[in-house]
């Protein structure tokens, strides 16, 4: 989903995208994968921030940086 919500993003369609993303975070929290939680919470963001839903993204941006921070990953 993480994958199929990124392509949806950068084809331009922020509300599918946005609906995509939604249930991947969400499956993502279900299932305790903090990597494929950590990406989607990035692209969703990233999909907010697109569609001027600033304070969201923030809020998306800062907990997938967080997760990042734990998982090691320096990127």
């Amino acid at each position: 989903l993480a994958l199929l919500g990124e392509m949806t993003s950068n084809m331009g369609d922020y509300a599918e995208a946005s609906t995509i993303m939604m249930q991947a975070v969400s499956l993502a929290r279900a299932s305790r994968d903090r990597f494929a939680l950590c990406r989607a919470l990035r692209t969703l963001g990233y999909v907010y921030w697109q569609v001027s839903k600033r304070d969201d993204a923030r809020a998306l941006q800062e907990e997938s940086l967080g997760l990042a921070r734990d998982l090691g990953d320096v990127t």
